[in-house]
């Protein structure tokens, strides 16, 4: 059993030139979440379990690796958006339902078998690269 902690106080930049914005949960206790890599073994656990918990999310997935089948038991679920979106194309983060603001992102997009990353091996570089980098815009904005 694992829970998810999140700082109540602004943590200091590791230069010290900024601040690193952290929110807290609201009265209710939930949190709204953008994951990417939503459809994958990884991330529809991590679906399920912060559902499970009450919070509410938006998972992304470009379906290359993932299956529908992981995430197919949320559809309809009042909590959770699921948006067929590759987190590495250009204007990612001028897409019309990422506009909102998230408590919490994360980034689990990624080619992770030997098989799937040797076949695709540029594809595996831009999740670890313009992904991440695409994902942390976000959470900065936010």
């Amino acid at each position: 059993e694992w829970t998810l902690r999140l700082p109540r106080a602004p943590l200091k930049a590791p230069h010290g030139t900024d601040t690193i914005r952290t929110r807290t949960q609201g009265d209710s206790g939930h949190l709204h979440f953008l994951i990417s890599g939503a459809a994958g073994f990884i991330g529809s656990h991590f679906c399920d379990r912060l559902l499970a918990e009450g919070h509410s999310l938006v998972g992304l997935d470009n379906f290359q690796t993932g299956s529908p089948a992981n995430v197919a038991h949320l559809a309809g679920h009042p909590s959770f958006e699921l948006i067929n979106l590759d987190c590495t194309e250009p204007g990612f983060r001028g897409h019309p339902q990422l506009a909102g603001r998230f408590d919490g992102v994360l980034h689990l997009a990624s080619l992770a078998s030997p098989r799937h990353y040797l076949a695709h091996p540029i594809k595996t570089l831009e999740s670890g690269s313009t992904g991440t980098q695409n994902l942390l815009e976000i959470a900065l904005r936010d």
